[in-house]
């Protein structure tokens, strides 16, 4: 796992800083005033700031795997609880037919465990936990700001006060969405509505699931 983590982060991180480094009319970059990291301490300092990068960047992606593969779990488990509860309510069960449930038990047993794991691998100290919290936090409030903008059209010059009332009701509206969006997809990994496209981006369901791990 922390193999495969610093792979990834080393070849995004090179990846970020060749281009910025690297002297492109085409493109933001170091030009025409170019860094040359072939001079010593431009050299060594570049590698200090890569190293650096890619270490953050590393807990990020491993953080991401098990996010993802917790997440995984969670959705199979949810579909197998589902398909179990389908088929309760429109079969009866002949005596004798606990085996297949014990069975059941025992593959949500499983899986548990191995959520468990996954949790028992989050490469978080305590002092990280608190940083990662504080920065998940500012940027859920910075998109759900985001959110209310794009739900809501700008007001008039001089709204009257039945514009001004509804223009408030349509803005408390669209937060408890988010809100909600936000709790289902924490505790149940899928949106209210299914019909309805997601509120949050998928980066903010890896967000989530790294919070539920934690």
């Amino acid at each position: 796992l922390k193999m495969t983590a610093r792979g990834v982060a080393e070849v995004y991180v090179r990846r970020s800083t060749s281009t910025l480094c690297g002297p492109d009319a085409t493109c933001h970059s170091f030009f025409p005033v170019c860094y040359y990291p072939e001079h010593q301490e431009k050299g060594v300092a570049l590698e200090a700031f890569t190293a650096e990068l890619i270490r953050v960047e590393t807990t990020n992606v491993e953080l991401r795997i098990l996010a993802h593969a917790y997440h995984s779990l969670q959705v199979y488990l949810q579909e197998e609880r589902s398909m179990r509860e389908g088929e309760g309510a429109h079969t009866d069960k002949p005596h004798g037919s606990e085996e297949p449930l014990d069975e059941d038990m025992q593959l949500e047993g499983g899986i548990t465990e191995c959520c468990k794991l996954i949790a028992t691998r989050v490469p978080l100290c305590m002092e990280e936990l608190g940083d990662m919290s504080v920065a998940i936090y500012m940027q859920v409030k910075d998109f759900t700001r985001k959110a209310l903008l794009a739900v809501n059209t700008l007001p008039p010059v001089n709204p009257d006060e039945r514009q001004k009332a509804r223009g408030l009701e349509v803005a408390k509206t669209a937060k408890l969405k988010c809100l909600q969006g936000a709790a289902d997809i924490l505790f149940t990994g899928e949106n209210r509505c299914p019909s309805e496209s997601s509120l949050f981006p998928f980066e903010f369901l890896v967000v989530l699931r790294i919070v539920q791990l934690v």
